[in-house]
């Protein structure tokens, strides 16, 4: 009896120990379980403000309504599918099961990280030419103002596709995943946060112009030719891309002006700095006074490349452009301070799908042009006005030669003795000032030749010393000093150089005849005055003398 007792309890017992394990298992497995509409927000960073990111699923994760990953677990969308079908690439055909429309494992384990850019770069062509018959999962965003991000909110499982248009850059196809796995330790599937690229961000880069002075001198004196070097980085676009579009322009700044006439003659176009790996003058076409598409501003000259660049040279990454331009006087109409700015551009179509894509990378080159101003004054540091002084300028044994008048003379490198207009007397005007222009960075001697009336001509010189290293437009102040006098040559005060500034002042100091130590004679003045009274002295002594030596010879 007993017995029958006890196998009737350890029955119980065992039939309540199974109930608690199918209760803890079927907890388990509920708690276990990916909810089918679980989804989370996806952010895209490393965006310019503008930029228009949208989203296309490309690969589905088959969930069953109870929450657990069913077999195939990843499959083609429809449209992905078909188009894999039927791709010209036999590659592409690998990557799906065509029964099923499963993800191959040609796809997940045998593709190399070019392959995937590839064949992303592909299917973004493909998707944009509308090849493939996909939707936009879920609206597009748009990176506002001062912002380096987009975030879609409320994306499901699956792998998605990112294309961005707009901003500056040329965005890179890259791929969200949001998919679950599953959590050994834990005895669970989970749905982690959402993989964008390798590092959150869309890689885009806007591609970079350059612009140098070939032997890297940015001092320049008007007359100067001087030979700029563009370097553009080639856009690089996906193979299928339907509008591909690059563009070298530049516009000269005033003060410089094209030298030689704008073709592709003058123009050369290379692979190299050096420019001895020119491009064949097929692949691209040079126009003058091209308007820019995007800003209606009218360029010096534009070297637009073709289809042909593209498809035959590949293996091309940047495109020097050299060409020539000569200084002019007219650098001081647009800056006095002799700054010369000259602005190139890159043009390229950030959105290479569509015609309306165009954008522009500008950079800038200044040279700059160095000018003297002086002011002659007495010993007391007031501007001598009204007479005129004459000075001459050097560089070592060489004499320059200006045009000007009137205390403003310009420099031109072009100028020589016999230039029409051309003098190497520079004069003073009615305020005692006179202004060189257009001089390059270097040291010169200032010599004057003629005082202003009533003042001693010194028989010393002023050395003057230019300095601008960096160049940035403002000359460097030198531990010797920049203005030194020797000889009987003087300065007056401090000599200056404004911030910013190309350039340099100071006072040249002159003696007055009185200071000098004597006396001009003037007409009816002493000094006739004393030789006359002299005169009748010396007359009357002699009549004297006459008249004495007549009584003694009569006596």
């Amino acid at each position: 009896m007993k017995t029958k007792l006890r196998n009737k309890w350890v029955s119980k017992l065992m039939a309540l120990c199974l109930t608690a394990v199918m209760v803890l298992s079927m907890g388990m497995t509920a708690s276990a379980a990916v909810t089918p509409t679980e989804a989370k927000n996806v952010t895209v960073d490393g965006l310019d403000e503008g930029t228009t990111v949208s989203i296309y699923k490309v690969i589905e994760v088959n969930v069953n309504d109870n929450g657990q990953p069913e077999n195939p677990m990843y499959t083609w969308t429809d449209g992905m599918a078909a188009w894999l079908k039927n791709n010209t690439n036999e590659t592409y055909k690998t990557y799906i099961d065509e029964k099923t429309n499963a993800v191959a494992e040609a796809f997940q384990k045998g593709t190399t990280a070019e392959a995937f850019r590839s064949f992303w770069h592909d299917v973004e062509a493909a998707i944009q030419a509308k090849q493939i018959n996909i939707s936009i999962a879920y609206d597009d965003q748009t990176v506002a103002a001062g912002q380096t991000s987009a975030t879609f909110t409320g994306v499901g499982m699956g792998e998605y596709l990112l294309s961005a248009k707009g901003g500056v850059k040329i965005y890179q196809p890259t791929t969200v995943l949001l998919v679950p796995s599953y959590n050994k330790e834990k005895n669970e599937w989970i749905l982690g946060d959402a993989t964008v690229g390798t590092d959150t961000r869309m890689k885009g880069v806007q591609p970079p112009i350059e612009k140098t002075v070939q032997d890297g001198d940015n001092t320049v004196a008007v007359g100067d030719t001087v030979t700029f070097v563009l370097n553009a980085t080639v856009p690089s676009y996906p193979e299928d891309a339907t509008y591909k579009k690059f563009i070298i322009s530049d516009k000269l700044g005033t003060g410089l002006v094209f030298k030689g006439s704008i073709d592709q003659n003058s123009i050369k176009v290379s692979s190299d700095v050096e420019g001895k790996n020119t491009i064949d003058q097929s692949y691209y076409d040079v126009k003058a006074n091209w308007i820019s598409p995007e800003t209606d501003e009218q360029r010096t000259f534009a070297v637009i490349f073709n289809n042909n660049f593209f498809e035959n040279s590949s293996t091309i990454t940047n495109v020097y452009v050299t060409y020539q331009a000569e200084v002019t006087a007219d650098a001081f109409m647009s800056d006095p301070s002799g700054t010369m700015v000259n602005d190139a551009f890159l043009g390229y179509n950030n959105d290479p799908y569509t015609e309306d894509g165009y954008k522009e990378n500008p950079t800038d080159k200044k040279v700059y042009t160095y000018e003297i101003d002086l002011t002659k004054v007495d010993s007391e540091g007031i501007a001598i006005k009204e007479n005129s002084a004459t000075f001459q300028l050097k560089t070592g044994d060489t004499l320059l030669y200006f045009t000007g008048s009137k205390g403003v003379y310009t420099y031109n490198s072009s100028n020589t003795v016999s230039t029409a207009g051309a003098t190497a007397d520079l004069v003073t005007d009615s305020d005692g000032s006179l202004k060189i222009k257009g001089l390059d960075a270097g040291t010169y001697t200032l010599l004057e030749t003629k005082a202003p009336d009533g003042y001693v001509l010194p028989n010393g010189s002023i050395e003057i010393i230019i300095q601008d290293q960096e160049p940035d437009g403002t000359i460097d102040k030198v531990s010797s000093g920049n203005v030194t006098a020797s000889g009987g040559a003087a300065l007056n005060g401090e000599v200056t150089i404004s911030d910013n500034s190309t350039t340099i002042s100071f006072k040249v100091q002159n003696t007055s005849s009185d200071e000098a130590g004597f006396t001009l004679p003037t007409t009816g003045g002493m000094g006739t005055m004393i030789f006359t009274i002299a005169g009748i002295l010396i007359m009357g002594g002699a009549v004297a003398l006459i008249v004495v030596a007549a009584r003694k010879k009569r006596g």
